[in-house]
């Protein structure tokens, strides 16, 4: 069970990062709402100090990770210089429930680990990225980017498009940002990367948990109660626990990402725009472009897709052209910031597209239809519910919730339906696309179509639960309706957790203590390299992580 603990210790390290940087980027007129912002503020530091630690040419987190906990404990004394610490205290506990919900959906993920293994280790029910990621967090733990010995410096074996080295590699072309955090915290608690590479997936659902809540809140517009019940299904949804499974963490900070930048897209319109406020909102764009970066670089042209399509959508409706433009250039100007700081991943796009165009990259995932946008799934591959027709009923169902919700909102005149809209159609539009694709050529378009949903899905979910609205009416009946629809919706995430925890705690891909013995071989002094004919791709990966200080040669 000492899996818990370190996930919870994992988690509450990450707010301690994150907590001065969020009181410092909230925009002045949500200031007590600061720390809706510490999880993906606290993950954007740590991975800027990695960032700025491979720049410098530093030995790995391990030589400067300790002193670099100066950064946060500075940051945070700046954020309450001025300013009670008592009334810091007391924006924090006001978002209690929010925090109960992340901690719940923290203890659920991480208690079929703990099950599945004694001690601290990684496993997944079928994607081998995570000994991936494990291999980018030893780069950044132990190496300096200069080095070239053992496989770092291999070029005949790990030259990919721009880069001939490993090194390189995950600062250009791979997901960056999932192994620096892994690498940083590893560092300060103590723990491998195989260790942590799981967890650190965890953590990172836990820490969107108040994110979604402030979507559903600030941008959509529901009440206090109602949004903390969908961020808590945020994190109770087979749709996030399927990343978390298969070790998606880029995923999971991207999606973060994306529901900070639209939010303060959608609030830079909403007020009056001037140059003072564009500047407000510089700190929280900026964080939300430096995740997107550097974990999914290539997501960087659609991250404002939503942002665009509520103020684009407005701006045609209203002819207000010019107050688009301006808008525009808030928005962007951070985007520039960051990426001239993050050029080394800007410099990447195009490699990162090359590899994209040329590999048929993921497997094939069941297209979600409308049962399945909440949750109503039955088990850990998505599947829906094919028996007695039950998919259909269901899919009807919701169907005609939203539109008997939307005619009432179109009929009442109620102007947070364009947002809903906006959060909605376009990502609805190429999640088709991407499924009808991929079953027209045969690829696996259906595993970017889900990616596509699982990034938007801090916006999706608060905008497809917009049947919520119908308990607005006075009529009895429709106010039990909402209820019964929530029961059934929650019951029905429920049940597909629990497939998930069954399949979960007992996986299929585990690091045991036979792959972890191999580390021992980087002692050897008499072993020069490594012929690695390990037949299964979960081993093999795991052994090249495990090895790197050994150059490494394959079939």
């Amino acid at each position: 069970m000492i899996s818990i603990p370190v996930a919870f210790a994992l988690l509450v390290h990450v707010l301690f990062w994150g907590a001065g940087l969020a009181m410092l980027a909230m925009p002045r007129p949500w200031r007590r709402f600061w720390p809706v912002l510490v999880a993906p503020m606290g993950f954007a530091l740590q991975s800027a100090v990695v960032w700025a630690g491979a720049m410098a040419g530093l030995r790995g987190t391990n030589s400067y990770g300790w002193a670099a906990e100066l950064l946060p404990v500075g940051l945070l004394g700046l954020a309450v210089r001025g300013r009670s610490v008592r009334e810091a205290w007391k924006d924090l506990t006001r978002f209690g429930l929010v925090w109960l919900a992340s901690a719940a959906c923290l203890g659920a993920v991480v208690l079929p680990l703990a099950f599945a293994a004694k001690g601290l280790t990684t496993s997944s029910l079928g994607s081998c990225d995570a000994a991936d990621y494990a291999g980018g967090v030893r780069v950044l733990m132990e190496f300096a980017r200069g080095d070239r010995g053992g496989f770092v410096g291999l070029t005949e074996v790990v030259q990919v498009q721009s880069v001939d080295n490993f090194f390189d590699y995950w600062l250009r072309l791979n997901h960056f940002t999932p192994s620096a955090l892994i690498a940083l915290n590893g560092t300060v608690l103590g723990c491998a990367p195989h260790e942590l590479t799981g967890i650190m997936t965890m953590v990172l659902l836990a820490g969107s948990v108040p994110v979604v809540f402030w979507m559903a809140r600030a941008v959509v517009g529901y009440s206090g109660a109602v949004s903390v019940g969908i961020a808590g299904l945020y994190g109770l949804s087979p749709v996030t626990w399927y990343a978390v499974a298969h070790v998606a963490p880029a995923q999971l900070l991207a999606a973060q990402a994306v529901a900070l930048l639209t939010w303060a897209g959608v609030a830079l319109w909403r007020g009056r725009l001037t140059a003072r406020r564009g500047w407000a909102f510089a700190g929280v764009l900026a964080g939300g472009y430096w995740l997107v970066l550097g974990s999914y670089n290539f997501f960087v042209l659609l991250c404002l897709l939503p942002a665009v399509a509520f103020a684009g959508g407005l701006a045609a409706w209203h002819g207000e052209w010019r107050r688009l433009a301006r808008w525009a250039v808030a928005m962007l100007a951070p985007l520039l910031a960051c990426g001239l700081m993050f050029f080394e991943r800007v410099a990447g796009l195009a490699g990162r597209f090359e590899l994209l165009q040329t590999y048929d990259f993921g497997w094939r995932i069941p297209a979600l239809t409308p049962e399945g946008w909440l949750g109503l799934v039955s088990g850990p591959n998505l599947e829906a519910w094919e028996w007695g027709g039950v998919r259909w009923v269901l899919a009807a169902a919701v169907v005609g919730l939203l539109a008997w919700a939307i005619v009432r909102a179109v009929r009442e005149r109620r102007r947070r339906l364009w947002i809903a809209a906006s959060l909605t159609l376009p990502v609805l539009a190429g999640y088709a696309f991407l499924q009808w694709r991929g079953g027209r050529l045969g690829t696996n378009a259906s595993y970017d179509a889900y990616k596509l949903f699982a990034v938007f899905y801090p916006g999706l979910l608060p905008a497809l639960c917009w049947w919520v609205t119908l308990r607005l009416s006075r009529r009895l009946t429709e106010w039990m309706l909402v209820v019964g629809v929530a029961a059934v919706v929650v019951l029905g995430n429920g049940v597909a957790l629990a497939m998930f925890g069954l399949r979960m705690g007992a996986p299929p891909l585990l690091v045991n203590k036979e792959l972890t013995a191999l580390r021992t071989i980087e002692a050897m002094a008499d072993v020069k390299s490594v012929n690695v004919l390990l037949p299964d791709m979960w081993s093999r990966l795991w052994a090249n992580a495990l090895l790197l200080q050994k150059p490494q040669y394959f079939l």
